[in-house]
C-alpha cells in the first residue's frame, strides 16, 4: 500500500524490503500489502523522535502483541 519511504540522516531514502511484503485477498482482488512487522518497524523508525507520534507506534505494537 504505497511506496513509503524513510530520509536518513545522510540525505538518502530508503523504503522496506520486498520481503516484508505479503498477498492477501480483499473483496476477491489480490493485494499486496506490508506484513504488520514491517510496518511497525517503519514507523518506529521515522517517529522514534516524535512523542506526539507515539500513539502510532503503541497501537501497532498492542496489535502485533495479540496476534
Amino acid at each position: 500500500m504505497g511506496n513509503p519511504k524513510r530520509k536518513l540522516e545522510h540525505g538518502t531514502w530508503i523504503g522496506l524490503p520486498k520481503k516484508n511484503i505479503v498477498s492477501t485477498t480483499f473483496n476477491d482482488v489480490k493485494v499486496n500489502v506490508f506484513t504488520l512487522q514491517s510496518e511497525y518497524d517503519y514507523y518506529r523508525g521515522i517517529l522514534y523522535n516524535k512523542p506526539e507520534k507515539k500513539i502510532i507506534i503503541d497501537a501497532i505494537a498492542e496489535k502485533l502483541n495479540s496476534q
